[in-house]
């Protein structure tokens, strides 16, 4: 009974949104909105282990969008007798590129979590979630993934790009050019720490610093028989999978990678473009843009991995394929820079 009301109420929202929009450029408005919430909704499962339902994002979505396109009319727009019929309000979307932030922050967790969406000006959508050593307060959780975020964009290669988060008090704190003091829980929170908590904090933070650089190198060695114990060897870094996905019936494909950063931080990217022949046509395809989009963000070594054997076998055997030997040509000048 519950999931037929959830079910009819979705329904609902649907149909509401649908009366809303009376064209296919105002509907993809809602796109983003959907994207990030189920973005939020993810690092919810992953940081907090909430679960967060198809509905209440959708909810969301719908409830922002709405937000959205109230913030963007006009203020230069005449105004209107009430008596006479009221425009509409116009949707303005947003200026390509734009990054959207957000970041997690929790008093008792000793690393702060943040992300971004970065929408390019060919409508191609990337992602990236950064977890890094705890911070004194969400606003430098807020303000420390902005850093982050800009110093991506610009490896990206923008020279230009709009900033967007839903902290309030970080917006203020930079149009206002407020100084505030990085390390001043007083200015932050109205909060009093006396000098022991200070020195308290610098032990303890210097305590897992010294632990942090333990080489991982160094063998265990089990006291009672002197035998090594078998020693972890982490992954090489950076390293990017990529996947793809490819339809017969389909005008586009589509194509995605994960990238680990030498310093543990990640990126996500998607695209979208033309058909092409066949499945494999398109993991190629997706392997030659992740390899330009690490030489574009600075990288000169990277590990790539795939889950296409017929590609790996290609590519390790240099076999050769009729129609893709333009791809294969370009697969070894991209190859050559690295």
């Amino acid at each position: 009974m519950k999931k037929r009301n959830e079910e009819e109420e979705t329904k609902g929202i649907i149909g509401t949104s649908k009366r809303c929009y009376h064209s296919t450029e105002e509907g993809k408005a809602r796109i983003p909105w959907i994207l990030w919430f189920l973005w939020k909704a993810r690092n919810e499962k992953v940081f907090s282990n909430k679960d967060i339902s198809p509905l209440e994002v959708l909810q969301s979505a719908v409830s922002e969008t709405t937000s959205w396109c109230v913030a963007q009319i006009s203020p230069d727009a005449p105004k209107v007798n009430e008596s006479s019929m009221i425009p509409e309000p116009q949707y303005i979307p947003p200026r390509r590129p734009f990054c959207r932030i957000d970041a997690s922050w929790k008093e008792d967790d000793a690393r702060y979590r943040g992300g971004f969406v970065i929408e390019n000006e060919d409508g191609s959508t990337m992602f990236g979630s950064i977890a890094s050593n705890r911070v004194l307060s969400p606003l430098h959780a807020e303000f420390a993934t902005l850093l982050w975020a800009m110093k991506s964009s610009l490896s990206l290669g923008h020279v230009s790009m709009a900033f967007e988060s839903d902290c309030l008090q970080l917006v203020r704190l930079i149009e206002e050019e407020e100084e505030w003091p990085t390390r001043n829980e007083k200015v932050f929170s109205n909060k009093d720490i006396s000098p022991l908590e200070v020195l308290q904090s610098a032990v303890s933070e210097t305590t897992s610093w010294c632990v942090a650089q333990i080489s991982p190198d160094a063998p265990e060695v089990n006291e009672s028989s002197m035998i090594l114990e078998p020693q972890y060897i982490p992954p090489r870094r950076p390293f990017c999978r990529i996947d793809a996905s490819w339809k017969e019936d389909d005008a586009r494909y589509g194509g995605g990678f994960v990238m680990e950063n030498e310093d543990g931080s990640t990126m996500f990217g998607s695209i979208a473009s033309n058909r092409v022949l066949s499945p494999l046509h398109a993991e190629f395809a997706t392997l030659l843009w992740a390899m330009k989009s690490s030489l574009s963000l600075g990288h000169v070594s990277m590990a790539f991995e795939s889950d296409c054997l017929q590609l790996v076998r290609l590519i390790e055997e240099e076999e050769e394929w009729p129609s893709l030997m333009a791809e294969f040509d370009e697969f070894l000048n991209l190859r050559s820079m690295f």
